[in-house]
């Protein structure tokens, strides 16, 4: 059953017609004709031909059952593009959904690596910082670890800061030993100069 209408042959009710023009011996203008390609039914000049055409035509649209099959098939048809239409829309915004996580979840991932690498920076500051003063410690710590001893010959003691001596009591002994020193040292120039 065709839902379009087609012209068909008045014999056999074929479909595979043609409307030809026979040339014929004559001078005139040349004849049209309709011609079955199953039956070889033919059906001359165009008053006849347009006047089945147009009878077969009445009697298609004419048909209520068939008009009715039509209007079913074509709501059918608009239903179905509804529904395309619609899962069209549902899978073009779940694409777009899952893009937009997607994005969502790239930015998160370069967030987080922003992160461990500032997190890294600034554990490799603490590191070095945390070097440099330990260096400046343990420098201080050497400092103080070369600790002279007092200048007097005959003390061990560790001397006090901005002195070269422990105590007042070596520094007293060194200034006499220097006194009685330079005294012998003046009494062997007097008895050398004699």
């Amino acid at each position: 059953m065709t839902y379009e209408w087609k012209p068909s042959c008045p014999k056999c009710g074929s479909y595979n017609i043609s409307i030809e023009q026979d040339r014929g011996f004559g001078w005139g203008n040349p004849e049209v004709y309709l011609h079955c390609g199953k039956c070889g039914k033919r059906v001359y000049g165009r008053e006849n031909v347009d006047a089945l055409l147009k009878d077969q035509r009445r009697a298609w649209e004419g048909d209520e059952e068939l008009q009715a099959e039509i209007r079913r098939r074509k709501a059918e048809e608009a239903r179905k593009k509804l529904e395309e239409a619609r899962a069209e829309r549902l899978q073009a915004e779940h694409l777009e959904k899952r893009r937009i996580e997607e994005e969502q979840r790239k930015a998160e991932e370069a967030r987080k690596q922003e992160e461990a690498h500032q997190r890294w920076v600034a554990k490799q500051e603490a590191q070095a910082r945390l070097k440099r003063e330990r260096a400046k410690v343990e420098a201080e710590a050497a400092k103080l670890a070369v600790v002279e001893e007092c200048a007097w010959v005959e003390c061990s003691n560790p001397r006090r800061p901005n002195s070269i001596y422990c105590c007042r009591k070596c520094s007293n002994k060194n200034a006499h030993w220097r006194a009685k020193q330079r005294r012998l040292a003046e009494q062997e120039q007097a008895r050398i100069a004699m």
